[in-house]
């Protein structure tokens, strides 16, 4: 399995923009400077940033390289705040800092604190300060704060906080250490930081750069919030920015924001506004074929047991070269990669998992679903490898290659559900597995449609590769599309073999992956965990636990979708998983309560009730039914007797 996590490995050859980026900041000087790198999900953002962060350390002298991920405070944490800390703490935590200049570090934390305090309300100051809510001293102190969040912050209101907090709780004193000259009305203290932070730098012979990432995660107003920070600190000498991020996901947080604010953006002020924000832009490329098939091979490379860092290192420096020189129109071909790798270092297989490679790139990069998104080509290898390894372990005849589920797993991921649904149900149909539509598809190509012929200037037909079709060839036009037609011709070939195990070894991978392109890994791993075994959600307590609210949704949504789908014996424990789910994530009660009451009164028993008792939703689950089950419902009853 391979990782989701942001590479120092170069696969794609984007260490060349990295080396761009890196040397735009030596030439750069001391101005300020502010850079975009920008890319779809999943391109290679973060990847980038770690090879830029190793150029950077090249540099003369090194600069203090901070690492910023707005999203990690999110409804959590003041992002203002949060942002002047990580930048203080990285020049206070550095070595090669004099204590002179640290002091002056020192002082932003401190206002970074009081910042946090008059953002939140006391509540939320104690909560931060202690790790626990502190009802009792919110309650003591509501008189003395409520001047704090009038909407009119004075210095008396300052004052008081100030003064309850040393008397009433030492914890939130020691947020600013009973500063007289820190405890300033936010706005006075966002001055103060950015006039300090210019002073620590003016000091320090060395630049910062910030490398902010992932803020295309934030919901809108935390994107808003991160970067409008950082245009507090664009214009100080020394500073480099370096803004990882979808731009078309910025320009919704900007337009958003502004229709909040009963505004409306066109596109020419929303470009307007990303301009002024980035001085210098690079856009990461889309994938070409050539890119995938290397992509893919280093994937393959990694896994190879005799193959050590070193040499995978090597293997990929060769083949990011040949990649360089693709514009020339030349290609990564089997054999050339055959000739980067020894023979003595490989498996037996690793030839024909090349040429599945070069089979697989075309349709991946052409594919709206997966686009050559390098991202979603690792879960397609992922869920490959996961096909291949449950084919093993269920003793699957050999004739179900790696090559048989990778063409099976290319249809599910990129042709039209329907024809999916229409192979499948034409799988298990059959006596022996062997699909009667395939046989007359790959038998007789369908005829192309009028579009699709080409007719040159003296009037001939131009068509090769159509062969001669059946007549009244029974297939839906689906089967016509460009796709299904390179699909099909694609070795292997798949008529003559048993689907029935391809098509079992996929059950729940789809539900998966449709709702992973959304998640992390790790709620990714989650999900899957879930829906191969829902009956074990009581016991991924702690791994719910870790799910950030935003992805909870699509979680759940998931979940539900499978439970309102799935066959009557299966239900109770799709069910019981919804709600363990819903118990850790209270926000979640709403939709298992809506989408609860859509089942219908025949599946309905009086266990799936018991388990809905005592929830915080219960009457108002019970009242939904009430309305859609007869009264003398079993399952009502089992509600009843709770009321």
């Amino acid at each position: 399995m391979w990782s989701d996590n942001a590479s120092t490995e170069d696969f794609l050859n984007f260490g060349v923009i990295a080396s761009v980026i890196a040397d735009s900041v030596k030439v750069n000087g001391d101005a300020p400077l502010s850079i975009g790198v920008s890319g779809a999900w999943g391109v290679g953002k973060s990847s980038t940033l770690e090879l830029l962060a190793a150029e950077l350390k090249e540099i003369d002298p090194e600069p203090i390289v901070v690492r910023f991920e707005p999203w990690r405070h999110q409804k959590q944490d003041n992002v203002r705040a949060a942002f002047a800390e990580c930048i203080a703490n990285a020049i206070i935590d550095n070595e090669g800092i004099d204590d002179t200049i640290k002091s002056k570090a020192k002082s932003i934390v401190k206002r970074a604190n009081w910042m946090r305090i008059a953002g939140y309300g006391l509540g939320g100051a104690l909560t931060l300060a202690t790790g626990v809510p502190l009802t009792g001293i919110v309650s003591r102190g509501v008189d003395t704060f409520a001047g704090m969040t009038d909407g009119d912050i004075t210095e008396d209101d300052v004052a008081a906080t100030k003064q309850f907090a040393k008397n009433g709780s030492s914890q939130i004193a020691n947020l600013f250490d009973g500063d007289d000259e820190v405890a300033q009305s936010p706005y006075e203290n966002i001055e103060k930081i950015c006039e300090e932070f210019g002073d620590t730098l003016k000091s320090m012979d060395r630049r910062l750069i910030v490398l902010v990432d992932d803020l295309d995660r934030c919901l809108p107003e935390t994107t808003i919030e991160a970067l409008e920070a950082m245009r507090l600190y664009f214009f100080v000498p020394k500073t480099v920015f370096v803004i990882a991020a979808d731009e078309e996901m910025l320009r919704l947080a900007v337009r958003k924001h502004f229709e909040v604010a009963g505004q409306t953006l066109d596109e020419q002020h929303l470009q307007s506004y990303y301009d002024k924000l980035i001085q210098l832009p690079f856009r990461l490329p889309s994938l070409s074929e050539a890119d995938v098939v290397v992509y893919m091979t280093m994937l393959i490379v990694g896994q190879q047991p005799k193959i050590d860092d070193e040499r995978r290192v090597e293997v990929s420096e060769e083949l990011c070269q040949k990649l360089g020189q693709t514009w020339k129109g030349s290609r990564i071909t089997r054999t050339a990669i055959m000739k980067t790798v020894d023979p003595d270092e490989i498996e037996s297989d690793f030839e024909n998992r090349i040429a599945m490679i070069e089979r697989l790139a075309p349709r991946l990069v052409e594919s709206r679903q997966i686009g050559g998104n390098p991202r979603l080509i690792k879960r397609f290898m992922n869920s490959l490898a996961v096909r291949r390894s449950l084919a093993t372990k269920l003793g699957i005849p050999n004739e179900t290659s790696e090559s048989v589920l990778a063409k099976v797993l290319l249809l599910q991921r990129c042709g039209e559900p329907a024809m999916v649904k229409e192979l499948e149900i034409d799988v298990l149909n059959s006596v022996d597995g062997k699909s009667n539509l395939l046989m007359q598809l790959e038998g007789n190509p369908v005829e192309p449609t009028a579009s699709e012929v080409e007719v040159d200037p003296g009037g001939d037909v131009k068509d090769t590769e159509v062969a001669t079709p059946i007549k009244n060839l029974d297939v839906s036009e689906l089967w016509k599309s460009p796709f299904a037609k390179e699909w099909v011709k694609m070795p292997p070939d798949l008529a003559g073999v048993d689907l029935r195990a391809a098509i079992h070894v996929s059950r729940g991978a789809d539900q998966v992956f449709s709702h992973a392109v959304k998640l992390s890994p790790e709620s990714s791993e989650l999900l899957e965990a879930l829906i191969a075994q829902p009956s074990m959600a009581d016991g991924l307590n702690n791994e719910i636990q870790e799910i950030q609210s935003e992805e909870a949704a699509t979680i759940m949504g998931a979940l539900i979708d499978k439970m309102v789908s799935c066959n009557q014996p299966d239900l109770r424990d799709w069910m019981n998983c919804c709600i363990a789910f819903s118990d850790i994530h209270t926000s979640q009660q709403t939709l298992l309560v809506s989408s609860l009451s859509k089942i219908g009164a025949d599946r309905w028993e009086p266990a799936h009730a018991v388990a809905l008792l005592n929830k915080p939703y219960t009457q108002q689950l019970s009242i939904e039914l009430a309305g859609k089950l007869p009264p003398e419902h079993p399952a009502l009853r089992v509600f009843a007797k709770q009321a």
